[in-house]
């Protein structure tokens, strides 16, 4: 396989073609002196290849066409060159298409594990502040547990009273800062009153008689 053509050897025929004289060129026999020679159209060239009876024919056709095949071989590579340049601007413009396009596509799944991530996070916050709502619930619902302390506290009993009160107090303004219902104790929790001077059924001054006793 023949080296491809160095810069400076295209240069050298680009020189050859412009330095020679302009075509076309046309091969001639002449009869009368039984010569061929390759002239133009001018008259201006004269190659002489011999006798006519020699075996250059080939030869003279080679080069009366040289002049014309030369040039528009070289236009020729000049038009290829010119493909390969807008190949090459082609091939790179889909390089870098490619390229972007797998940067997006990084850069997607980049933003789709952040966002993955993230809703985790928020997945694990959110339960977080639920089992703490919950607890806050239960918290203020135990004002109906001090309430029904409250009715049912004897009245010598000042300290139980005083701690209680400020626990149901406390549960009640949370509940109602934060928009919870505020709890109650049911009819069944709360023991009924009895007569002065006891008012408690489980005060040890009652005298009242117990409902459970056989009559």
């Amino acid at each position: 396989m023949n080296a491809p053509m160095t810069p400076d050897r295209e240069q050298e025929i680009r020189a050859l073609v412009s330095a020679a004289t302009p075509g076309p060129w046309l091969r001639e026999d002449d009869q009368r002196r039984l010569e061929r020679f390759v002239t133009n159209e001018s008259g201006t060239l004269d190659i002489s290849f011999g006798y006519l009876g020699n075996n250059n024919q080939a030869n003279t056709e080679f080069v009366a066409n040289a002049r014309s095949a030369v040039p528009e071989l070289l236009a020729e590579v000049d038009r290829l060159r010119g493909e390969v340049s807008n190949l090459s601007d082609d091939v790179t413009g889909a390089c870098l298409a490619r390229y972007e396009e797998e940067q997006d596509a990084d850069r997607l799944r980049l933003a789709l594990a952040s966002a993955q991530r993230g809703r985790r996070e928020l997945r694990a916050r959110v339960a977080e502040l639920e089992a703490q709502a919950e607890k806050v619930a239960a918290f203020c619902a135990q004002r109906a547990e001090y309430v029904s302390s409250l009715r049912n506290c004897h009245p010598n009993n000042a300290h139980d009273y005083n701690r209680w009160t400020g626990h149901a107090e406390a549960r009640r303004q949370l509940s109602q800062s934060l928009g919870l219902p505020v709890a109650w104790p049911a009819k069944d929790n709360v023991h009924p009153l009895h007569p002065a001077p006891c008012r408690h059924p489980a005060s040890p001054d009652c005298t009242c008689p117990d409902p459970g006793a056989a009559s």
